[in-house]
């Protein structure tokens, strides 16, 4: 390697160590809620033509019904979504949920400590 291409390896390894922005893929505040709502969307509880909320249960505004204090279906699932990340649940103070997202199909087995 000549050393041209040696000194803008270097740089560019300078450059993705120090000069790099901070990335945020996952966030129990955003993105698990956000996935809650868009699974609850495309299943029998969300999607169009789906009736289960509706006719079966009765909430006749499916997943924006209002349940409690002005608090929609969809806004509970979103919360319960963060909840189970944020380890803790208002009842019992410390929990570990979370742990229970684990599962390896090759073993049939979760998240073993």
């Amino acid at each position: 390697m000549n050393m041209k291409k040696y000194f803008l390896l270097i740089l560019l390894v300078i450059n993705l160590f120090f000069i790099s922005t901070n990335t945020f893929a996952f966030s129990d505040v955003e993105t698990h809620p956000k996935i809650t709502e868009n699974a609850a969307e495309q299943s029998i509880f969300g999607c169009t033509g789906c009736y289960y909320l509706k006719d079966k249960l009765g909430f006749k505004k499916g997943l924006d019904e209002v349940v409690e204090s002005e608090i929609t279906i969809r806004t509970l699932l979103m919360s319960g979504a963060q909840t189970e990340d944020s380890g803790t649940l208002p009842s019992s103070g410390i929990c570990f949920r979370g742990l229970d997202h684990f599962y390896d199909p090759l073993t049939q087995k979760g998240l073993e400590l």
